[in-house]
């Protein structure tokens, strides 16, 4: 069996391209868990947005 570094280098980066082939049809396979987390994050901002311009409105109106 071949140890030298350059050897083990290369397996490295040969695995490394599996992983790459293999990420749009992981991504693929998730993407309704990767839209309703995107959403969530969306209303959170938006929630967050409104109520600090509430309480900006509010405090300059008092």
């Amino acid at each position: 069996m071949n140890n030298s570094r350059a050897h083990r280098v290369w397996r490295k980066a040969r695995a490394a391209l599996v992983q790459l082939r293999r990420l749009p049809a992981w991504a693929h396979r998730r993407r309704r868990a990767a839209a309703a987390h995107l959403f969530r994050g969306v209303c959170y901002g938006i929630g967050t947005a409104l109520v600090g311009t509430l309480t900006l409105w509010l405090q300059n109106r008092t």
